[in-house]
């Protein structure tokens, strides 16, 4: 045998996505995968912006078993084993709320949690008799890119920028797929995490679709995101060229068409 100690790498031990689960969870739901993926449902409806709220107020996680395995550290099988169970025996609710579309079958699921107290029999040892149950002083953990893009709730400007991306590609003459969860995703992404504006993009939607070039290559939300750099450099050659030619009462917008762009290109660089 190695004297060496391996161990358990220290960014492992000390990472933000700590979950306390309960002993009497554990007995409770059948066992320990039963109760990390129940908790992790838990802390999820139960945070202070909850990834999904219905029209009755109520809120939910749509999550795929993918996104249950990376947020409890469980292979997607065993996820899905232990959300089923749950579901059975009434620990959990799940529903279809078809945020990406009519074909986006993602489950939201949601805990049942009754008002019961906690009495002597429940009771992993005495200390826990009677005393309400506090929840995991949590952090705000870094979560995986697929539940990020997933869960969050479109927004009405998200919709908006897609659907107008989508009619201005029909106007061209082009078949648009589905607008829905995939378009959702990278309307988000350009907005959270590339660091562009609304405005920003809308402009750019407008512009590609218009142009002779990328008319004819745009025709969906990822495809202007992959390229929304490149779309940057040629819109800002071509304003310039516009500057040289255009009349004096033009000169003035395509300046500011110019310094939008600048301050596009800082971030997409």
């Amino acid at each position: 045998m190695s004297d060496e100690i391996t161990g358990v790498p220290i960014d492992e031990a000390t990472a933000a996505d700590f979950m306390m689960v309960r002993a009497a969870l554990v007995k409770r739901l059948g066992g320990a995968n039963e109760a990390l993926v129940w908790t992790r449902i838990d802390y999820r409806v139960r945070a202070k912006t909850p990834p999904y709220v219905d029209d009755d107020g109520t809120s939910w996680w749509p999550a795929t078993r993918e996104d249950l395995a990376d947020e409890t550290g469980l292979s997607p099988d065993q996820s899905k084993r232990a959300v089923q169970s749950l579901i059975e025996h009434g620990f959990v609710i799940a529903t279809e709320h078809r945020l990406g579309g009519n074909y986006d079958r993602t489950k939201s699921y949601r805990t049942v949690v009754s008002d019961r107290p906690l009495d002597w029999a429940d009771s992993p040892n005495e200390t826990g008799r009677n005393r309400p149950q506090d929840r995991a002083d949590s952090p705000n953990v870094p979560i995986s890119q697929t539940y990020r893009k997933t869960v969050e709730k479109t927004s009405d400007e998200v919709v908006r920028l897609c659907e107008l991306l989508a009619e201005l590609v029909r106007a061209n003459g082009h078949k648009v797929d589905t607008v829905g969860k995939t378009w959702h995703q990278s309307c988000d992404r350009l907005m959270r995490l590339d660091g562009y504006s609304v405005e920003q993009i809308e402009w750019m939607v407008r512009w590609s679709t218009s142009d002779e070039f990328w008319s004819a290559n745009i025709r969906s939300m990822p495809t202007l995101r992959e390229k929304f750099s490149q779309l940057v450099a040629h819109a800002k050659r071509d304003a310039a060229k516009r500057q040289r030619t255009a009349p004096a009462e033009r000169a003035a917008s395509v300046v500011d068409i110019g310094r939008r762009l600048d301050q596009t290109a800082g971030r997409a660089s």
